[in-house]
């Protein structure tokens, strides 16, 4: 469930993001996606989870990434925040409130 989300993500960041990069960060509760990319406005934000919106049609996809996305968060209650505006590209965190972890070996 954690890589459908994260994938839907990273796939649309990369898909979106012409010029500069994509990152991405794990901390011990979250996941961060940051792009480069063109941003969106809030109106844009508000539409993009519902399904079969693209921001644009060239971008390829079929417009249900963050629909599925928004309903995985929603259900397993990680809460989900979008930072983006447009010419500014876009910040995604997915927190995991009662994530655990653990030192590797």
């Amino acid at each position: 469930i954690v890589e459908s989300v994260v994938g839907n993500l990273l796939r649309n960041a990369v898909a979106y993001t012409d010029e500069g990069g994509v990152s991405v960060r794990v901390t011990s509760d979250a996941v961060v996606i940051e792009d480069t990319g063109p941003g969106m406005s809030p109106e844009m934000i508000e539409k993009a989870f519902k399904p079969h919106v693209r921001q644009q049609r060239r971008r390829g996809g079929f417009g249900v990434g963050l629909t599925i996305v928004k309903r995985l968060t929603d259900r397993f209650r990680w809460p989900l925040d979008i930072d983006s505006a447009p010419g500014r590209g876009t910040r995604v965190s997915v927190r995991f409130p009662e994530a655990r972890s653990q030192p590797l070996g």
